[in-house]
């Protein structure tokens, strides 16, 4: 695959859009080896998600962690739900936070919807409840992996998602509420990590969400039309002093030369890549009816996944290029082989 080099915003070099390489998703999926995808099993049983009502006396030293991209569909959700995932299989008290009030769909790949949801982060915001209230618990899709020794714990705070709250959030809210309760969760429900889901593109709330985050994934599609627009981004958050940032491309077609897309990325936005996701009809077949990494923990593209999980635990979020990305490496290679789409 060719690369187009010209030029690009503030003198960066664009990403050659990836050559269509079939015209069905059948078609595409046979351009990856047989054994990447599974056969079809059925899906666990879903089960009672209790709210956590109570809180938790002690301190919290939580990593708070947006995931950002510039347009909408690009996977900021799916894939936050299944870091949070992974990270909890590994013992972490994990947390996530819906905050794109404007389009929430949180709820929904996580199971939520099934159940009666009665506070939400909209309640919180207009004073109605504590924001723990607003937390459930959802620590019992981790018994879906039943050889789990040590499991952690995992929480959704949700947004609502009825009409007439979209109605009167027109009305707005206080950024400052928002931003105090993520200090408040990580405290009462003792975090180790804290995932916030943020509304794509570029708006003040979400701006001043970001920048009360520690660490920040920026999420991009491997195709010119995102390259300014994530230019712009990192731009503006490396002005909001977010310095813990890595770039995670999704939804690559199986011709990408990843090796060379992954150090163009590098150089382009002096930013370490933690992944280069494939696209995955299994993906797409799943759509928002389940966690991807629990309905097949064993796939290729779960354990790429776990290759970002395991870069945000290891934390060194230096910007430098290349011992950056050889650093990251060493927090992993031992545990996750890297993962070529097109391999």
């Amino acid at each position: 695959m060719e690369l187009n080099r010209d030029m690009g915003l503030d003198g960066l070099p664009t990403i050659g859009q990836v050559q269509q390489c079939a015209s069905n998703s059948d078609d595409i999926e046979r351009y990856y080896r047989p054994t990447l995808y599974p056969a079809l099993d059925p899906a666990p049983p879903k089960v009672n998600r209790i709210p956590a009502t109570t809180a938790t006396a002690g301190d919290s030293n939580a990593q708070i962690v947006a995931v950002q991209s510039f347009r909408g569909g690009t996977g900021k959700s799916t894939l936050i739900s299944n870091l949070a995932v992974l990270m909890a299989q590994q013992g972490k008290r994990v947390g996530i936070i819906d905050t794109d009030l404007q389009s929430p769909g949180m709820q929904m790949l996580l199971g939520l919807e099934q159940k009666p949801i009665d506070l939400t982060l909209n309640d919180y915001l207009w004073h109605r409840c504590a924001l723990n209230q607003a937390a459930y618990d959802l620590s019992d899709l981790l018994l879906a992996q039943a050889d789990l020794s040590t499991p952690g714990a995992l929480y959704l705070i949700p947004a609502s998602v009825k009409a007439n709250d979209l109605t009167i959030l027109q009305k707005g809210y206080s950024q400052a509420r928002l931003l105090e309760g993520f200090t408040e969760i990580t405290h009462d429900l003792q975090l180790d990590f804290l995932f916030v889901d943020t509304h794509s593109g570029i708006n003040p709330a979400t701006l001043k969400t970001i920048a009360a985050c520690s660490s920040l994934v920026v999420l991009l599609r491997p195709d010119d039309r995102d390259d300014p627009g994530t230019t712009a981004l990192v731009e503006l958050f490396r002005e909001l002093s977010v310095d813990r940032m890595l770039l995670v491309a999704n939804k690559a077609l199986p011709k990408l030369d990843v090796e060379t897309y992954t150090q163009q990325l590098e150089t382009s936005y002096d930013l370490p890549v933690a992944a280069v996701l494939p696209f995955s009809v299994k993906m797409m077949q799943l759509a928002s009816n389940q966690v991807f990494s629990l309905r097949y923990p064993d796939h290729p593209l779960t354990q790429a996944i776990a290759q970002i999980s395991d870069l945000i635990v290891c934390g060194d979020f230096s910007p430098q290029i290349g011992n950056t990305t050889r650093n990251f490496k060493d927090c992993y290679v031992t545990k996750v082989a890297t993962y070529n789409p097109s391999g």
